[in-house]
């Protein structure tokens, strides 16, 4: 009994040292895809982003996700990246401002039109300008 007791409690140390790895991997991919986003190179941002939330998965990583895919013009995983995050369970980690941000451009994102075709793989995924509005 007391074999299985500390085999347990190894494993369990095993899996704290590898949660805590990869979330230090999951922030220093975060703070690239941040400077990433500051220079406006929202589609290599968009791929640390999605690397560091694979490694843990931040509401914050999943945001910026959300957002830079938006921005590089992938409004149908951007679409459901907002909608994940808004759907997550009350956190301390997720403002109401953030909540609120994000329904904001969820609605802005699904108001995007289609943008003309690209290649059969892409042109779904992709999105254009906003819709023009009749007067």
């Amino acid at each position: 009994m007391r074999i299985r007791a500390l085999a347990f409690g190894f494993v369990l140390s095993l899996s704290t040292v590898a949660l805590a790895d990869n979330k230090a991997e999951s922030d220093k991919l975060f703070g690239e895809g941040l400077h990433l986003f500051a220079q406006k190179d929202f589609a290599h941002a968009r791929m640390k982003f999605a690397e560091a939330y694979s490694k843990y998965p931040s509401p914050n990583s999943l945001l910026n996700l959300a957002r830079s895919e938006q921005l590089s013009g992938e409004c149908l995983d951007a679409i459901t990246h907002y909608r994940a995050y808004i759907a997550l369970p009350e956190n301390p980690r997720i403002s109401s401002f953030d909540r609120g941000s994000a329904t904001i451009k969820l609605n802005a994102s699904k108001s995007r039109r289609p943008a003309a075709r690209r290649s059969p793989s892409t042109a779904s995924r992709r999105c254009g300008p906003p819709a023009s509005r009749s007067t």
